[in-house]
């Protein structure tokens, strides 16, 4: 009898609500993003992050498109075309990156994410509670991703696999 390894996918336990926090709440985050030492050296970052929360919370998602940030955050041109400038692209990608940091670090103790979700520029929020069972202020692991398990079993079966 052999051992084999099959490869399952599930979801990690959701351990964010679906409820979002209030404005106040979003903004107060915010301010304490914006006040941390990385998005302090980082004007540019900090002026999109900024830029995508003000216009997300106003109710204006909608306009978050590649064309509109490069003018309003990246001060381009009218004649700005993003299929040939990737700055927004590079860009939205250096913040997430600085906002998985700042919640990896500093913010792992803060109460609300905000976060910018790959393939959108719409900013995103949610309340972070602690997770029963995890002390207040210990690291997390990033709750919206994916598991992998593989698992050994037997081949019970009467003819052994070659």
């Amino acid at each position: 009898m052999g051992i084999k390894k099959v490869c399952i996918m599930f979801p990690l336990p959701n351990m964010v609500s679906n409820e979002r926090p209030d404005e106040l709440a979003i903004r107060a985050q915010l301010r304490r993003i914006l006040a941390s030492e990385h998005f302090a050296r980082s004007a540019r970052i900090s002026r999109f992050l900024e830029f995508a929360v003000e216009q997300t919370l106003n109710g204006n998602a909608r306009f978050l498109k590649e064309y509109t940030l490069g003018i309003e955050v990246f001060d381009k041109s009218a004649s700005f075309d993003p299929r040939t400038d990737t700055i927004v692209r590079e860009e939205a990608q250096r913040l997430r990156t600085a906002l998985f940091t700042y919640y990896a670090s500093v913010g792992q103790s803060d109460p609300i994410l905000i976060e910018l979700p790959r393939g959108s520029y719409v900013a995103t929020f949610a309340p972070r509670p602690v997770p029963s069972g995890r002390p207040a202020g210990s690291p997390t692991r990033r709750q919206h991703s994916p598991a992998l398990a593989v698992l050994p079993f037997v081949d019970m079966s009467e003819t052994p696999a070659q």
